[in-house]
């Protein structure tokens, strides 16, 4: 199979799983359980990328695989017709024969050619095929073995080793934010556990390490291709981390983003495979911090990365110069790595078994520094170094070394004991203030020494003590006295134990392979432009920049960024905390961190001289003890290299200056070319950013969008849009807060408040951005057309009317005539429409003077303004006249004055003006309509109408059909209603189209109303307005009601003479009847009410429809997102029934899916613990069903709720239909009924008997005797005796519960018998678990 075919083949298949949910990234992981990778168990290593994921996404849950020459050579056998799963490998090194000088083979210690590896400079490329562990005879069942770590201790680990703040508050959802470099996390409190949160920061740690200070990928804006192959790469990355770390995977989180990465992938087949290589690249940058170094893209000869990144390029290290860094970077961090091994035992097993000390004969301790030069000296390979380390690291401690030891052969592992006490012990516990403190810290010690005694058996014994003394003891403190079984190292006899008598060293590091890796041959000031270079960034990270600047290559800049981290974590005032063990580890913290210090200033004078700046930023107050910095720190008159000596004591300020120069001289050369339109289009912020020199992604379409669609005069939208864009204002130049003033003068209107950051136009320094006013657009496009006049046409590049969205002529037309017609003060009317609306013309009725007063003014203030725009041009003054024509004047309003300036419509000169009438909006929506059917209709072709297009309904009555199926109206059959499709021009229409008006003296219509609605209120039903009498009975209130109660219902008719009915099912049980007095509606006047009224009724349903389609979906989502229910709930458990048919979501509430007649879900029944009972607002129930599968052809039976149907179709093997409640019986057993005409159908009934006298009737009874009528079914009763109704009891569930499922069993069998119909099987329905059948999985369908 050729590589093309391979990747389409994986890529199609990968597709076809995102669709379905079910890629192994969407797949959702329960915390607790660690996933094994796919690996090959030859050589024990995973496959890694898109072979990771391929073989995963076969379904296997064996991880491992195998090729057919490797099953064979262990003597199994592929199992006859399995198929094996091909994967792409690439080649990297190749062997080749080692030769001396003078050509001869190089000999191992066997006679043996030695080889070594070499790096191809074209990597080769093949397929293998390989077989899963579940497909091959003899092998054994894989046994997953249990982690030996903490998942939530191994996660804060390596969020600590990534260096990445991570900040929580409550208004943040979990997010990385590129521009500060830190990860925002709500409080642990909001999530499901410590599991899901540090899940969710690790995944957004996998997208910090995209940042440009590691590995450089381009992560885009918001809604970007860039930023959908961003979050396709992250939710990879986060599910290899998170399942082998045991913390769960939860892929709701990113399921929003699937249809993007399918767009993605499908315009680009290998944006998978890259993916899923740089996931993994991430997952080991974030699990394997020695490995970075090796990770970095970025990194050249004699180069830092800043200057290959300012210069756009991408050169990847040279291979060997990796594998070096690779090497020292695994070496100088070996003790870091692994802080669980003992120091000095770990170095004399590496000594001992790697010969570092030249001969086995040498027996002289080798300090830290001798023991990492012979490991880099070592001929082991990278991997093998790292594979070697781990293993010894891991015995290295005082059980296994005790094993070894002879005469400790059974007591090591009680020696282990005590060593691991002999750590705790607190020496100076005596010098505590704390009483309690003195007394536990001293009873620990001495029992602690009295067991070591007690192990001081013989000679060798008391020699192992006292190294166990020497190494992790309190050294020759005066405080502490060695013991009497101490023996010192110069008289041990133990050649071993003669060594071990003063602990390692660890913190000087080994010498560099290649100093021209880690240092930098450029001169001594160094100022290169940084992308994205924000200040708060060079606040936190300044030490990283200036070590750039001064020639540090990456590597070692970012290792003096975090020395510089560790300065500012230190506590100097450790001294005034009580706690002696709180204490204890930060004066170790502090001490370790000093000689970290030490060491690094000691390479050379550049690295004292940058690491006394350090100590220069830090004011010493009075009290504080601070580390000892006195061996290698030099004054500031006595620095040589520049950058330490002019940076001053405020590092940050200095370098931003610096750096923001150069990023200005890069990009004044970048903004040479001349403007696009194109781009301008698309986000004139950008383009603005870009030639002001302020940095992407400080400002990005996004903001554009986001301020664009902001409803201004919305409750909180002002601080809502200044809190947004605070992150590109905050901490940042003076150029980013005008242009965040630019973007806010061009949206917000002049009346909402000014956030802090805002600078006016007349105040800003930026010449450019000052230039570019409200209407940045249009200056940004008229200075491209001053670039390029013969090639850009003023006229082209604004914006025609018939390109102009429906959604943008709504919210405001007068502003987007404006600017289809080239108005540079087209935001000022914007702004005026909005405050011409706002206009208060009843402003003489308002009783309270001092509000009276304020809305004149603000009404005068308008006017002025208005006049004051009409002035400035006729076209301003006939757009402001379409305005004014616009709202229509009710009688007895004061509206402000206009006559100076109006112009009447004849007298309107300017076309697209004229064209406006006195419909602006109306003409507007039908030349855009217009345009685009002539856009979509071809010659030759009938245009057809889209079956989701939005409808309008019209009143039109029968006299006047033909007239409106002349003009293009269509006929609704179903819904009895005329229509035409949203964006039709609506003008010939229009007459049908107003709604129908009700303010006419004396209509028939309207005293019907009053009359009716007088009526209602007598039989005290609480009406909002007059009632509608479209024949159809609607809920309202009735006095007394608590909040949200309706207990009353009426509906009323206005055919003829007007009638009624009126029902108040607190006081009555039947409709009381209504009928007009003296009131009749005419013919032509009914015919209009009733067209009113169709077309109402349909435009309701269509929204009803729509919504019960929304709610649809969410309830399939919720439903198949939730896992199965267990019978342990305490509903269950408390009902005695099981719920095989059911779900249970994240809060423990059981999930009862509601389906159509098609079995398709349309809502969710939450059931929650308690037994409370919730559906989805605003979704269907009426003839919704839940169906618990039965014996095929026996009768149906249909219940009211889930525990009656489950204990009925338990004891009667019988298909039982859950209905919900009685209102629904009937309707679920006629679509029943419909469906299976012969099959025998009964309804079970609840016995309301303690609502009877509440409402007078049964109403248990009530809905299962009406159901029954309607479908012909029979009626089974719950039996209940007297004792039965005073405990409660209603219905076959509790019955089952109080009698025992036997003898309910066996009543309920009878009751079946009576009625006449098969009792069906004997042995019913075992009330375990079962197996979900056909029947069910369709209410899984949507």
């Amino acid at each position: 199979m050729a590589n093309n075919n391979f990747r389409e083949h994986v890529t199609a298949t990968l597709i076809d799983q995102i669709q379905a949910g079910s890629a192994p990234w969407q797949k959702p992981w329960e915390a607790g359980q660690f996933r094994v990778p796919a690996f090959n168990p030859a050589n024990g290593k995973p496959f890694r990328g898109i072979n990771q994921l391929w073989l995963e996404a076969q379904g296997h849950t064996d991880p491992r695989w195998v090729t057919f020459r490797q099953v064979q050579a262990n003597g199994y056998q592929v199992r006859k017709g399995e198929k094996g799963t091909r994967i792409e490998c690439w080649q990297w090194y190749d062997r080749e024969p080692m030769k001396n000088d003078a050509g001869g083979p190089i000999l191992d210690d066997t006679g043996k050619q030695r080889y070594r590896e070499v790096r191809l400079q074209r990597p080769k490329l093949f397929h293998a095929v390989v077989f899963n562990g579940s497909q091959i005879d003899g092998l054994e069942l894989f046994v997953r073995q249990e982690p030996d770590f903490n998942p939530i201790e191994r996660a804060k680990q390596a969020l600590e080793q990534l260096h990445v703040p991570v900040v929580n508050e409550v208004r943040f959802s979990g997010l990385y934010q590129p521009t500060k470099d830190e990860i925002r996390m709500p409080p642990i409190a909001s999530f499901d556990g410590l599991s899901k949160y540090y899940a969710t920061a690790l995944q957004e740690g996998a997208h910090a390490t995209g940042h440009y200070s590691r590995l450089a990928r381009n992560m885009g804006p918001v809604g970007s291709e860039d930023y959908a192959r961003e979050t396709l790469r992250t939710a990879v990355a986060g599910y290899m981390l998170n399942t082998e770390l045991g913390l769960g995977n939860y892929p709701e989180q990113d399921s929003s983003y699937a249809g993007r990465w399918i767009s993605v992938i499908k315009d680009d087949p290998n944006a998978l495979f890259q993916a899923a290589r740089d996931a993994e690249v991430a997952k080991t940058w974030i699990m394997e911090p020695d490995k970075r170094p090796a990770l970095i893209p970025s990194a050249v000869r004699g180069q830092s990365m800043s200057q290959v990144q300012a210069k756009g390029q991408s050169v990847p290290m040279e291979p060997a110069e990796a594998q070096r860094a690779e090497r020292q970077a695994l070496v100088n961090n070996m003790f870091v790595n692994h802080p669980h091994a003992h120091p000095t035992l770990w170095a004399m097993d590496l000594q001992e078994s790697l010969v570092l000390g030249g001969s086995r004969e040498n027996k002289e301790q080798l300090s830290a520094a001798e023991i990492r030069e012979g490991l880099l000296a070592s001929d082991l390979s990278n991997d093998n170094l790292r594979r070697y380390l781990g293993q010894t690291a891991e015995a290295a401690n005082w059980r296994s070394f005790a094993s070894i030891v002879p005469g400790y052969d059974e007591e090591h592992h009680e020696f282990a004991q005590i060593a691991e006490q002999f750590g705790k012990i607190d020496w100076v516990a005596e010098y505590a203030a704390s009483r309690e403190r003195r007394e536990k810290g001293i009873a620990h010690r001495d029992e602690t020494l009295a067991a070591l005694g007690g192990q001081a058996a013989s000679p060798l014994h008391r020699e192992l003590l006292s190294a166990l003394w020497d190494l992790d003891g309190p050294g020759n403190k005066p405080y502490a006295q060695r013991p009497e079984w101490y023996v010192a190292g110069d008289q041990r006899q133990d050649d071993v134990l003669k060594l071990l008598s003063k602990p390692l060293e660890t913190n000087v590091q080994a010498p560099e392979l290649s100093m021209a890796v880690f240092r930098s041959e450029e001169p001594a000031e160094l100022v290169v432009p940084v992308p994205n270079l924000k200040y708060r960034d060079v606040q936190s990270k300044w030490m990283v920049h200036a070590s750039r600047m001064a020639g540090f290559a990456e590597p070692e800049a970012q290792e003096m960024g975090m020395a510089a981290s560790a300065f500012n974590g230190i506590d100097a005032w450790t001294h005034y905390i009580d706690n002696q063990d709180d204490r204890r580890e930060i004066v170790q913290r502090n001490k370790a961190t000093e000689k970290e210090l030490e060491a690094l200033a000691g390479r050379s004078a550049k690295h004292a001289e940058l690491l006394s700046v350090l100590v220069d930023t830090h004011e010493p107050q009075a009290g504080e003890l601070f580390i000892d910095t006195d061996k290698w720190y030099v004054p500031a008159e006595k620095r040589t290299n520049a950058i330490a000596k002019e940076i001053g004591i405020n590092p940050a300020e200095y370098i931003a200056e610096k750096l923001m120069a150069a990023n200005q001289k890069a990009r004044a050369e970048q903004n040479a070319r001349p403007l696009e339109v194109a781009e301008i289009r698309k986000s004139w912020l950008e383009v603005a950013a870009r030639e002001a020199g302020i940095s992407y992604p400080s400002f990005s379409a996004y903001q554009q969008k986001e301020y664009s669609e902001t409803d201004w005069y919305k409750e909180g939208a002002t601080e809502a849009a200044a809190f947004y864009i605070r992150d590109s204002v905050d901490n940042q130049s003076l150029a980013h807060r005008e242009l965040a003033s630019v973007l806010w003068d061009t949206y917000a209107p002049r009346k909402v408040d000014r956030p802090a950051f805002y600078i006016s136009a007349e105040s800003r320094k930026n010449d450019f951005l000052r230039a570019l006013g409200s209407d940045p657009e249009k200056a940004l496009l008229l200075k491209a057309a001053q670039q390029r006049p013969n090639q850009i046409d003023l006229k082209e590049i604004f914006k025609p009317l018939v390109e102009i969205s429906e959604k943008e002529i709504k919210a405001n037309w007068l502003h987007q005539v404006a600017q289809s017609e080239g108005m540079a003060d087209a935001n000022e009317l914007r702004e005026a429409y909005h405050k011409f609306h706002g206009v208060d013309a009843w402003t003489h009725y308002i009783d309270n003077q001092d509000t009276r007063r304020e809305i004149v003014e603000r009404n005068k203030a308008t006017e002025k303004e208005l006049e004051a725009l009409a002035g400035r041009s006729v076209k301003h003054a006939e757009l402001l006249s379409v305005l004014v024509d616009s709202r229509e004047r009710q009688a007895g309003e004061f509206f402000i004055d206009t006559s100076k300036w109006y112009v009447p419509a004849d007298l309107r000169k300017h076309e697209v003006v004229k064209s406006l009438g006195k419909d602006p909006e109306g003409s507007l929506l039908g030349l855009v309509a217009k345009s685009h059917e002539e856009k979509k209709v071809m010659p030759g072709k009938t245009l057809e109408r889209d079956p989701e297009n939005k409808r309008i309904f019209l009143t039109v009555p029968f006299s006047e059909n033909k007239e409106a199926k002349a003009l293009g109206a269509k006929w609704d059959r179903r819904d009895k209603v005329w229509f035409v499709n949203e964006g039709a021009d609506m003008k010939p229409f229009a007459k049908w189209q107003k709604k129908v008006e009700t303010a006419r003296k004396e209509n028939p219509e309207d005293l019907a109303r009053k009359e009716f609605a007088e009526a209602c209120e007598e039989n005290g039903l609480v009406l909002k307005g007059l009632p509608e009498m479209d024949g159809n009975w609607h809920r309202v209130a009735v006095d007394g009601d608590a909040k949200g109660k309706t207990s009353g219902s009426y509906r009323g008719f206005l055919e003829g003479i007007p009638a009624g009915q009126i029902m108040n099912f607190k006081t009555a049980s039947e409709p009381v009847k209504w009928v007009a007095t003296g009131v009749k509606v005419d013919a032509a006047e009914l015919e209009r009410i009733k067209a009113a009224s169709a077309a109402k009724k349909a435009e309701d349903e269509q929204k009803l429809r729509f919504q019960y389609r929304q709610v649809a979906k969410q309830a399939y989502a919720m439903f198949q997102n939730a896992i199965e229910a267990t019978n342990d709930h305490p509903y269950l458990k408390r009902k005695q029934v099981t719920g095989e048919t059911l779900r249970v979501d994240r809060q423990g509430n059981l999930l009862m899916p509601m389906t159509n007649e098609k079995g398709f879900i349309e809502n969710v029944q939450t059931i929650s613990p308690d037994g409370t009972k919730m559906y989805q607002k605003g979704g269907r129930k009426t003839g919704l069903m839940h169906i618990i599968p039965g014996k095929k052809n026996a009768p149906w039976i249909v219940a009211e709720g889930y525990s009656t149907g489950k204990s009925l179709n338990a004891a009667t093997g019988y298909t039982t239909v859950v209905a919900m409640d009685g209102g629904n019986l009937a309707v679920v057993a006629e679509t029943l009924r419909k469906q299976s005409p012969d099959r025998p159908l009964l309804i079970a009934s609840d016995d309301d008997h303690k609502q009877v006298e509440k409402v007078g009737y049964n109403p248990g009874q009530k809905a299962a005797e009406k159901a029954a009528e309607r479908s012909g079914a029979k009626i089974l009763r719950p039996d209940l005796t007297e004792e039965d109704r005073l405990n409660g009891r209603s219905d076959f569930n509790d019955l089952h519960v109080a009698r025992g499922f036997e003898q309910f069993r066996k009543d309920l069998r009878k009751q079946i018998a009576e009625l006449g119909v098969a009792a069906g099987p004997k042995q019913g329905v075992s009330l375990t678990p079962q197996k979900k059948t056909a029947t069910q999985s369709n209410q899984m369908t949507v």
